[in-house]
Order: C-alpha cells, then sequence, then structure tokens
C-alpha cells in the first residue's frame, strides 16, 4: 500500500474509518502506526492535516520507504494531489452523512468539548445557524473528493448500520480485502473506545431537532440534502 488519505466530512465516522486504515496497515506492515510515522516524519508530524498538497505526499513518500502511512484531514483535495491518486501513487477514500445529522453531532461535540476545556472550532458553535456556513464549506471540498473515481466514498449510514460491511469494502479498496474480516473482527471490539465515534446512530435530527429547527435546515440546506 501506498501512502493513504483518509478525508471525510466532519462528524461522518471519518475518524472510525481512519482507524480502520491504520489497524489494517499494523497488520500488514506489523508496527505501531504512531511509531511509524514518528520515525518516518519525526515527532512533531500530526498524522491529522488541514491541508494535504503534493509537496507534502512527495515529501511523506520519500520518507516512508516501504511502510504504509495514513494521513487524516477534512481539507479540500489539491488538483496534484488528486492527479496522484489517479494515477495509483497514494490511495484515498471519504465519507459523508446527511448534513442535518451532521450539525447535530457538532452540537454535541461543541458541548463535550466546552465541559473538558477543549478549544476546538465545535466548542465555540452553540447554536445550529452558526454551524450552516462550516457545513456548506465542509460538503464543497468533500465534492471534490467524490468526483475522484479511484476515490472510495463510504455513506455514514454504512458505517453505522454494515460496519463490518464498511470495514471489508474499505480494506478490498487497499488491496487487502483477504484481511477484512480480520480487521473487520478487531474494529468491533474497539468500536465504543474509537474516539468520535460514540453513537454510530443516523437520522438523530428527527428527535433532536424540533420540527422548526429541522424546517430551517431543510430550507438553508436544500441542494446539499436532496444529492
Amino acid at each position: 500500500m501506498p501512502v493513504i488519505i483518509a478525508h471525510g466530512q466532519p462528524k461522518s465516522g471519518s475518524t472510525f474509518l481512519f482507524e480502520t486504515a491504520k489497524e489494517l496497515r499494523e497488520i500488514r506492515d506489523g508496527d505501531d502506526h504512531k511509531l511509524a510515522l514518528r520515525e518516518c516524519l519525526g515527532p512533531r508530524f500530526h498524522p491529522f492535516q488541514p491541508r494535504i498538497d503534493r509537496p507534502l505526499v512527495e515529501d511523506i513518500l520519500a520518507k516512508a520507504g516501504d511502510r504504509t502511512l495514513v494521513i487524516k484531514t477534512h481539507g479540500a483535495l489539491d488538483d496534484e494531489v488528486r492527479s496522484m491518486i489517479e494515477s495509483g501513487r497514494i490511495q484515498a477514500f471519504t465519507s459523508f452523512r446527511d448534513p442535518r445529522d451532521a450539525c447535530l453531532s457538532m452540537l454535541d461535540a461543541g458541548v463535550l468539548d466546552r465541559a473538558k476545556g477543549r478549544t476546538r472550532w465545535f466548542a465555540t458553535k452553540t447554536m445550529m445557524q452558526e454551524l450552516i456556513e462550516p457545513i456548506l464549506y465542509h460538503l464543497k471540498d468533500l465534492e471534490g473528493w467524490i468526483a475522484c473515481p479511484p476515490v472510495l466514498a463510504i455513506p455514514y449510514y454504512l458505517i453505522a448500520h454494515h460496519q463490518d460491511h464498511a470495514v471489508r469494502l474499505l480494506c478490498a479498496h487497499l488491496g487487502q480485502g483477504a484481511l477484512g474480516s480480520v480487521v473487520a473482527a478487531r474494529m468491533q471490539a474497539r468500536k465504543s473506545t474509537v474516539v468520535e465515534f460514540n453513537k454510530g446512530v443516523t437520522d438523530r435530527f428527527l428527535t433532536g431537532f424540533s420540527t422548526e429547527e429541522i424546517g430551517y435546515l431543510n430550507t438553508r440546506m436544500a441542494p446539499q440534502i436532496q444529492r
């Protein structure tokens, strides 16, 4: 496997898929992903990158050697990185979710972050109206990844309701379909401990928001919901 980019719309199960890809490469490569990152890219390199461009990917490829490294992002797909994916030099996948559910999940994350004293941008948002523009921004970025044919796009519905299938699908996409059942079993065991994946429930917005709030979201994000 080459460098793997784990993209995802925020709150779409992207962390779960990121952890799945790491689990797969640890089985295949036989070492700890965090340790491999540190040894190849230095102790200050973070696996989450706001933006991934060609110089970054080329640097990782040069330093990784025979190792596989998984990098996570919520950012847009750079044109040169797209060419690298299309040529098969690197691999990528993404995940997506109903924006109304994503909105509710972001609000929940903000509550948890404030309670724990975290400073992520979620912590500053207390009203759904504040989240419309960030959600639309990320959905626009998502379109670029989905439009790239070699990028596997996995819906949150599949992750939440058919987790084992989602895991096996990702393993097959990464060229390791034979390990799908093993990785699926490991991820089932880890499901409750994967950060940012505490609920695994779809259509929460139907009960989590009022009729008026749902109407507001339906109006503001109608084109995105229809897609």
